[in-house]
């Protein structure tokens, strides 16, 4: 179990660079799980996970009482519930939401 919360994506910016941004941004202490190459994911570490989320995926955010979450824009919404970027009331956590839907349209289509 961690002490602190631990980002784990490839050495590629990608879909884990939001998250890492927003943690840098709201100024949240956490450990870069950089994975260099995919020996490490495809050995133990990917069945370790799988024990805490059967979702197993990357990116993923281990918090620091071992809980796991999973997958690009979960991580990105937890972070920004987590540390007050999500928006206050229904409204604006509703134009988040729009706002975050909006870029996987883009990210998909490119």
């Amino acid at each position: 179990m961690p002490d602190q919360i631990v980002l784990t994506y490839w050495a590629i910016k990608s879909l884990g660079a939001p998250a890492r941004m927003a943690l840098h941004y709201a100024g949240v202490p956490f450990k870069d799980d950089v994975l260099l190459d995919q020996d490490k994911w495809f050995s133990a570490h990917k069945d370790e996970v799988r024990r805490t989320n059967p979702l197993v995926n990357l990116p993923h955010l281990t918090l620091d009482d071992g809980e796991v979450v999973v997958q690009s824009d979960a991580v990105l919404r937890h972070i920004a519930r987590t540390y007050g970027m999500y928006g206050q009331g229904e409204a604006e956590m509703a134009r988040v939401d729009q706002v975050m839907d909006v870029v996987v349209d883009v990210r998909q289509a490119y």
